[in-house]
C-alpha cells in the first residue's frame, strides 16, 4: 500500500481518556477500535489545517498502558455485566429505554506521524509541535471519551523524532520504545489469521476465516494419548501452539453490503452531501506486543486504507514480523 513519505513523529504520552466507548464492534469489547484513534488524529489535523498550517498526520501508534472497563458483578446469568446510566424521562414522564453503552477508561501513549509542508525538520521543532499538540489533544474526546492529561512518568517526555527513514531499524527507535514501558502496543496479526485458516481447511476444506478467528480466542485442552490397556486418570493439558502471543480479535473497519448511493438519496444520513452505502463490521487478528520488541516506527503505525471499488473501508497496520 502506498502512502506519503513522512520524516517526523511526535509523541503524546499517558493519555488519559475517560468513558471511551468499549464496544468497538457487534462482537469485540474491551477496547476502542484503531480508527477511533485515527479519527483523533484527523480532528487534530483539521485545528492545524483552521490555524493555517500544511499539515497531516496520516498514522497512528497506539500503546495502551492501563484499562479501566466500567462493569458491575451481577448475580443473573451474566457474571458481569456494564454500568449503565440512567437516562432522563421522556416527554411523557415515563421511564426511557436503556441502550447499552459500555464505557471504558483508559490510559494510552500515541505516536502521530507528521507530514506536509510545514511538517518540523529538526528535533527542536518536533519537540515545540508535541507540546503544541498535546495542549489541543486535552479537551478533545477519542472513542467518545474525554481526554486529559495523565500521570506522566519521570523518564517519559512530550517530544517529537526526525529521521529519514523511520521503517529501518533506527538507533533513536529503542530509547522511544522504553519510554513506553511499563505498556502494549496494538498491531495488526493478519498474516497469521490466513496461516491459520490454510491449517483449518485441511481437515475442514469449507472453514473460513470466521472459524479462524474463533479458534484464536477459544481455550484450547487435551488429553495426553494414554498406554493402550492402561487404566489412568486422564489430565487435560493445554497444548503448545505457533504464533503464540496475546492475541485479540480487533475491528479494523467496514465492509460494504450495498451499493453506493448517490449523496442525498437515503433518509436519515449523517451527511446528505457525500455518496451513502451500508456496511457492517470488519474484524481481524491483532496482538497486544511489548514496545521492547518493536523495531521499527513503520511496524506500530495503522493507516487509513479505503478501496471503495471493493466496497472495503479498513484500517492497516504494516507490521513486518
Amino acid at each position: 500500500m502506498s502512502h506519503e513519505h513522512y520524516k517526523c513523529v511526535v509523541l503524546l504520552p499517558h493519555l488519559r481518556i475517560q468513558n471511551a466507548n468499549a464496544i468497538s464492534s457487534p462482537m469485540t469489547w474491551g477496547f476502542p477500535a484503531p480508527s477511533a484513534f485515527l479519527g483523533f488524529a484527523h480532528a487534530l489535523e483539521r485545528q492545524q489545517r483552521e490555524l493555517g498550517r500544511d499539515l497531516r498526520f496520516a498514522g497512528v501508534g497506539i500503546i495502551c498502558h492501563r484499562t479501566e472497563p466500567q462493569m458491575a458483578e451481577t448475580t443473573s446469568f451474566a457474571p458481569r455485566s456494564f454500568s449503565l446510566t440512567r437516562n432522563p424521562v421522556d416527554e411523557h414522564g415515563n421511564t426511557a429505554a436503556i441502550v447499552e453503552e459500555g464505557r471504558v477508561h483508559l490510559t494510552v501513549s500515541l505516536l502521530l506521524t507528521a507530514h506536509g509542508r510545514d511538517a518540523p525538520t529538526n528535533a527542536k521543532q518536533a519537540g515545540v509541535l508535541a507540546q503544541e499538540l498535546m495542549t489541543q489533544a486535552l479537551g478533545m474526546r477519542i472513542a467518545g471519551g474525554s481526554v486529559f492529561a495523565g500521570e506522566v512518568p519521570r523518564h517519559v517526555h512530550i517530544t517529537g523524532w526526525v529521521s529519514d527513514n523511520f521503517a529501518d531499524e533506527d538507533p533513536q527507535v529503542p530509547r522511544l520504545m522504553r519510554q513506553l514501558l511499563p505498556g502494549y502496543a496494538l498491531v495488526s496479526r493478519e498474516p497469521l489469521l490466513a496461516q491459520r485458516v490454510a491449517e483449518i481447511q485441511v481437515e475442514n476444506p469449507s472453514a473460513n476465516s470466521w472459524d479462524a478467528l474463533l479458534d484464536f480466542v477459544k481455550m484450547h485442552y487435551a488429553p495426553p494419548t494414554a498406554e493402550e490397556g492402561k487404566d489412568t486418570d486422564i489430565e487435560w493439558s493445554k497444548p503448545t501452539r505457533t504464533g503464540s502471543g496475546w492475541l485479540v480479535p480487533i475491528s479494523i473497519g467496514y465492509g460494504a453490503i450495498s451499493e453506493l448511493h448517490a449523496a442525498g438519496s437515503v433518509a436519515g444520513a449523517r451527511d446528505r452531501e457525500v455518496p451513502f452505502r451500508f456496511v457492517e463490521s470488519l474484524l481481524s487478528l491483532g496482538e497486544w506486543r511489548g514496545p521492547h520488541r518493536i523495531k521499527s516506527i513503520e511496524d506500530l503505525v495503522w493507516r487509513h486504507c479505503a478501496e471503495p471499488d471493493a466496497g472495503l473501508y479498513r484500517t492497516v497496520n504494516e507490521i513486518h514480523s
